[in-house]
This record gives C-alpha cells, sequence and structure tokens, in this order.
C-alpha cells in the first residue's frame, strides 16, 4: 500500500479549501524542477512543505544504489513534519518526480499552528498515521511476499475499477516503467521482465497493445 491510494488526505472533518487557505498565508510558496532532492539521509532540513501542485517519491536506497519507494505524495500532501515534531532526520529521501509548487513553513510558524489550529495539527496527525500504516505495509510486503506478489499486488493497487467492458480485465490507471516498478517492489528491471512473462503465464495479467490488464481475483 503506498499513500498515492489515499484519496482524500484530510481527516473527516477538515475542509480542503480551510487547510490550504491556511497553509497560503502562512508558507513561503517556490517552484522546484523534475528530479529536485528535498530530503536525504542525515541532511538539516528543518521545514515542513506542503505540496501545492505535483508529487514527490518517498524511498530509501542501499549502500549499492538500489532503491526502494515507500510512497508517491500527491498534491495537499505534507512532508518534514517528523524533523520537525522528533528533532531528528529520517533516513529517507524524497526527490520530485514531477516539477512541484510547494509551500514552506518554518519551524517557529510550524509550533504555532500546532498550538493554535486544530484543522492543521489534526492533518498532521492524521498524516503521518497514514505513512506509518503505509510503511508498516510495505514492511509486511517486503517480510512475508514474494516479489511476484508484490507486482501482482501493485498492479491491483493500481486498477481503474471502471475501465472493464467484460467485469474481468481492467485496465491500469497508471503506466510505470519497469525501473519504476522495481523500485516498488524492491527488484530489479531484469527480475520484472521476467515476472510480468510468469504472471501473463499463470493468466492473471495479460499485454494488449502494449498495455498491461488484469485480472483481479486471479490465483497465483
Amino acid at each position: 500500500m503506498s499513500l498515492e491510494s489515499f484519496e482524500n488526505p484530510y481527516p473527516d472533518f477538515v475542509y480542503e479549501q480551510d487547510l490550504t487557505e491556511l497553509v497560503h498565508e502562512v508558507g513561503n510558496r517556490k517552484s522546484y524542477p523534475r528530479k529536485t532532492t528535498f530530503m536525504a539521509p542525515y541532511n538539516d532540513r528543518k521545514q515542513l512543505s506542503f505540496i501545492h501542485k505535483g508529487k514527490c517519491r518517498v524511498f530509501i536506497s542501499s549502500e549499492d544504489g538500489r532503491e526502494k519507494t515507500l510512497a508517491i505524495l500527491k498534491e495537499n500532501a505534507f512532508f518534514g513534519s517528523t524533523q520537525m515534531i522528533a528533532g531528528m532526520n529520517d533516513n529517507l529521501y524524497i526527490i520530485s518526480e514531477t516539477s512541484v509548487v510547494l509551500y514552506n513553513i518554518a519551524p517557529h510558524t510550524f509550533i504555532r499552528l500546532m498550538d493554535s489550529s486544530r484543522i492543521f495539527r489534526d492533518t498532521i496527525l492524521h498524516q503521518l498515521s497514514n505513512l506509518f500504516f503505509a510503511t508498516t505495509k510495505q514492511l509486511e510486503s517486503c517480510s512475508f511476499k514474494t516479489c511476484k506478489e508484490r507486482l501482482y499486488e501493485n498492479f491491483l493497487q493500481n486498477m481503474d475499477k471502471d475501465s472493464s467492458s467484460d467485469g474481468v480485465w481492467f485496465s491500469l490507471r497508471r503506466k510505470n516503467t519497469q525501473s519504476d516498478l522495481a523500485k516498488m517492489i524492491g527488484s530489479s528491471r531484469y527480475t520484472v521482465t521476467k515476472l510480468i512473462s510468469e504472471l501473463c503465464e499463470d493468466g492473471v495479467i495479460k499485454i494488449i497493445n502494449n498495455k498491461i490488464e488484469i485480472k483481479p481475483h486471479g490465483d497465483l
């Protein structure tokens, strides 16, 4: 499970417009190009960021350069709150997957809003809980599921539920490269290519016009 599957990043009582207006009022708006690194292990970034436009990827990296994607942060998501609250750096990387527009909030403003604004405070806690839940699911998946199962699960999460004409086969909402898929399941492009062939042989996915379709109730 990734944060991209959380369609609403806010608690039920929070109105998106109210929070957005608050962030726009107190934050410093800045635009960044694609592939900008905002966080890396041991960097000393001390500000909260709100994604106004674009997407950022959260991942970990091994010493030999292999990456494991933990979450895709979309518009209206915050990052940097762990550093603000705990006063320590995560062992994480966050980079922009597209060009992005951020509203950056200084530490003293963050502290003031956590004290004075219920909408702000509960949204931060809500999104931290979502991140913890998503990371726990990633850990569970890596610990107990094979790469093949993780790849099929990734396709399930990406399935367009309204795309089927026969109620059996479904298209995917996004087309990820094999390199992207390898990062998401903690594997290599070669392994992803092999697993896609195996999933086709298992009858749970098929490739039509160079696009993957998935059968959601197939048995691996």
